[in-house]
């Protein structure tokens, strides 16, 4: 009650992999922050924003999340966090402080077990089910790979999305993960690529830099087929 302000904390990935959308995402909150202390703040109390710099790193979202939630300073009244890399390892750490954590993840098992957890994103199975819907209805495909990033939401949307497919008689030639960090995808893509080059769609889910590179290496090896990706 004697404090003059309220602390808001938010870690995300302002560089490496994901730099983008970290960025974006903390002008969003940013300009939310500021309309709402033109209103008035919260119960007249300025809020102020705390951004950390996870990297897209689990290991390092946890510190973060630990020294904003237990190091005995002002204690955020609520953190945000950016990916499934990030959001589900910092999950316990919200969970423990009972502190509310909104995450923008499409991790299967993110609000499992939880209290204090809320989903900033569609969840997999509803995402799943609208993109295999167009892959059918609108594109009409029989065939499709899955190239997905090695984490809990590439893994969660694989599941659903290969599912899918097979319920509406889709094939699934492939389904393989990659290295969202890695950046160099050409053995990956031949392996997979090329021993289906009939292969009417591909069906891409990652993130910033890793998914772009994907994205443009399966071009440049000469694949001339649909990608799909998502949200």
């Amino acid at each position: 009650k004697e404090k003059e302000t309220v602390k808001f904390g938010a870690i995300l990935g302002l560089t490496g992999n994901s730099g983008s959308l970290g960025e974006d995402t903390k002008n969003g909150i940013q300009l939310a922050i500021d309309e709402q202390n033109a209103k008035g703040g919260i119960l007249g109390k300025k809020i102020v924003l705390d951004v950390q710099d996870s990297k897209t790193d689990g290991n390092t979202g946890v510190s973060i999340a630990k020294q904003m939630l237990e190091s005995g300073g002002e204690k955020p009244i609520a953190i945000y966090t950016q990916s499934s890399a990030v959001s589900m390892p910092v999950k316990p750490v919200a969970e423990k402080n009972k502190t509310i954590m909104f995450a923008i993840s499409g991790a299967d098992k993110l609000l499992e077990n939880s209290k204090y957890i809320f989903r900033n994103w569609a969840n997999p199975l509803t995402a799943a089910n609208a993109i295999v819907a167009f892959i059918s209805d609108s594109l009409k495909v029989k065939s499709i790979g899955l190239f997905y990033c090695n984490n809990d939401y590439g893994k969660s949307m694989q599941k659903y999305v290969s599912g899918d497919c097979i319920s509406k008689g889709i094939a699934v030639k492939f389904a393989t993960a990659f290295d969202e960090k890695e950046g160099d995808y050409k053995s990956l893509i031949s392996e997979y690529v090329s021993k289906n080059k009939q292969l009417e769609c591909i069906y891409t889910v990652g993130l910033g830099g890793g998914l772009g590179s994907l994205t443009k290496q399966i071009r440049e090896a000469g694949y001339n087929g649909k990608i799909i990706s998502d949200i």
